[in-house]
């Protein structure tokens, strides 16, 4: 479902619960992970909704930031280009494996109430640098 300016956002029946704010869209981002790093995307998505980047972080050196607005839910596409991988988002509690050659899916709920910085690491055992396989989530009002 695209809206009429293009915007790949799409709209649910229902809410997700009294913990998170009630949408009636969600966006689509997509995730893909290889070792032994995430690659992040927000599609068409304004940047007030979903940026990307890049910050140094102690111990694991410079790693994928990506930045989401509070109050949205998200639903992340994710496939992986090598290896199983598993994006776990600390603070919300989710995480789901990424599988080459496949498309798996993973609600973002991001309340209003999330702390502004959080971790992203890989919870499957994905080779030698598995332990450094970070990135870093940033929500936003």
């Amino acid at each position: 479902f695209q809206a009429e300016d293009g915007i790949r956002d799409f709209c649910l029946s229902r809410g997700l619960g009294d913990v998170y704010k009630r949408q009636e869209c969600y966006h689509v981002i997509e995730i893909t992970g290889q070792q032994w790093f995430w690659s992040f995307e927000c599609l068409e998505l304004s940047t007030n909704l979903c940026d990307t980047g890049t910050e140094s972080m102690e111990v694991y050196g410079s790693v994928p930031v990506l930045s989401l607005k509070k109050g949205e839910t998200y639903l992340a596409t994710m496939t992986s280009i090598d290896v199983t991988h598993a994006p776990w988002f600390q603070h919300l509690g989710t995480k789901e494996d990424t599988i080459p050659g496949q498309q798996t899916t993973l609600w973002l709920p991001i309340s209003d109430s999330m702390t502004d910085e959080s971790m992203v690491l890989c919870s499957e055992y994905c080779g030698d640098a598995h332990s450094v396989m970070a990135a870093k989530l940033i929500t936003h009002n």
